[in-house]
């Protein structure tokens, strides 16, 4: 088949396929008139009854039911008066002037509480301190007992063998202390005396003495 054909029954195909797309689309839409009915020129009628009846004011707020007032506010009781306070009670005048009241005494220590103050007659680096109350004991059967932990020390020993010093008659009290236990060289001594410092004095002279 020759081209020119072939397009020319495409176009004629074509041409009869809107051609029955038209007459499909007006023949779909086509109006028919049809006669108005004519009128009656008679009017119908009606029976109309009036009701008379009584008018009535009617309030608004009667209608949405009556609305109870406002309790009125209660006022708070005034507050009582407050009585007064009674003048102050003038007191007589102190000729003597006021006295400060005297310290109370400090309490007694308990029993058992540490009253000794040998720790203020000792070096504050002290590791070991002895004391003998020679005073106290020196009457009792067992007081040279009391002496055996000081004898073999120096200066005890200086004291009684070397400055010839009763250690029971001559002194009431001895203490001895030391950093070192180990080195007899830094021992403390301190004693109390009844006699006079010129014959303590003496006896120190005649230690120093023996030892050289």
């Amino acid at each position: 088949m020759r081209e020119s054909t072939r397009y020319g029954l495409s176009g004629l195909l074509s041409l009869v396929a809107h051609a029955i797309f038209i007459v499909v689309f007006v023949w779909s839409f086509q109006v028919s008139h049809e006669p108005l009915a004519q009128p009656d020129d008679e009017l119908p009628s009606y029976d109309i009854d009036f009701i008379d009846f009584e008018a009535k004011e009617i309030e608004p707020d009667a209608a949405q039911g009556e609305v109870e007032p406002e309790p009125p506010e209660t006022q708070p009781d005034p507050p009582a008066p407050e009585e007064a306070a009674p003048p102050p009670t003038e007191l007589p005048p102190d000729p003597a002037g006021s006295v400060e009241p005297e310290p109370e005494a400090p309490p007694k220590p308990k029993f058992g509480e540490k009253s000794s103050k040998i720790k203020s007659m000792v070096p504050p680096n002290a590791t070991w301190t002895l004391m003998l109350a020679n005073k106290r004991i020196k009457k009792l059967p067992f007081r040279d007992s009391a002496t055996e932990i000081m004898a073999p020390l120096r200066d005890f020993r200086l004291l009684v063998d070397e400055a010839g010093f009763d250690v029971w008659e001559d002194f009431d009290f001895v203490v001895m202390g030391s950093p070192d236990a180990t080195d007899q060289t830094q021992a403390f001594v301190a004693v109390q005396y009844g006699f006079g410092h010129e014959e303590m004095m003496a006896g120190i002279d005649r230690a120093c003495a023996r030892e050289h």
